[in-house]
């Protein structure tokens, strides 16, 4: 019997493709200690960016990327990355801790980051959504957070014939609940805008800053196209 490929064996074969295409020459690289000749020039030879002050093209995209390391340090933050498109739409490609710092840093408001794509849920990658879903209204996010993620391993429990909920939907979900003192807590602020309708894609019930919302992708689809709940096997195929 074939076995069952799961998310946790994708992400292990990538990180073992990811080390071996480093090579080694990288390796003796960081022996040496690096050097001048080891460092890209290219991005000191590009003229300062000032945010804000570069508006788009319509068939232009703007990517920034705000933190790249897996370890919280001063001088480096965890997994983020800004995509603005030149028809005003913005998105979040992954949530690490510090990430929010760098946000403010740029003059990035809030209100623009309320769609988030997870890579996968890595703590470096996602346990930033916290702070980011918590202050919304704080910070003028006045519409849903939308959080798009995988959907379950597939692996299970130990000893058991349950299957973890581990997913962008059970994340969320208990995120919500973990933070419930705080936005209860905060209830004396305006958290939602009247008369304001959810895209059509979008849940129409949830109108709230403190709503989060989930959109599960079916890692085991190529493309990643939208997993649901009640979908069968083949029907997420013919998604």
């Amino acid at each position: 019997m074939k076995k069952r490929v799961t998310s946790r064996d994708a992400l292990n074969l990538a990180g073992t493709a990811g080390a071996l295409s480093v090579g080694s020459g990288a390796r003796t690289a960081f022996a040496q200690g690096g050097g001048t000749s080891n460092i890209n020039s290219y991005f000191n030879s590009l003229p300062p960016y000032c945010p804000g002050k570069e508006p788009l093209a319509a068939d232009e995209m703007r990517i920034t990327f705000l933190g790249t390391w897996f370890a919280d340090r001063l001088s480096k933050t965890c997994d983020n990355i800004f995509v603005e498109l030149g028809n005003g739409d913005t998105f979040v490609f992954d949530c690490g801790p510090g990430g929010l710092a760098k946000y403010n840093a740029m003059g990035l408001p809030q209100s623009k980051s309320a769609k988030v794509f997870l890579t996968h849920l890595h703590a470096d990658h996602m346990t930033g959504l916290g702070m980011l879903y918590a202050f919304g209204s704080s910070h003028k996010r006045m519409k849903p957070l939308y959080v798009w993620g995988t959907s379950p391993s597939g692996i299970k429990e130990p000893g058991t014939e349950n299957t973890f909920a581990d997913g962008i939907t059970a994340s969320c979900a208990h995120l919500r609940e973990a933070l419930r003192w705080h936005t209860e807590s905060r209830s004396f602020l305006t958290s939602r805008l009247q008369n304001w309708t959810p895209p059509a894609w979008a849940p129409q019930d949830k109108t709230d800053s403190f709503d989060l919302v989930p959109f599960e992708l079916d890692w085991r689809v190529e493309g990643g196209l939208a997993y649901q709940d009640n979908a069968s096997d083949s029907e997420r195929k013919a998604l």
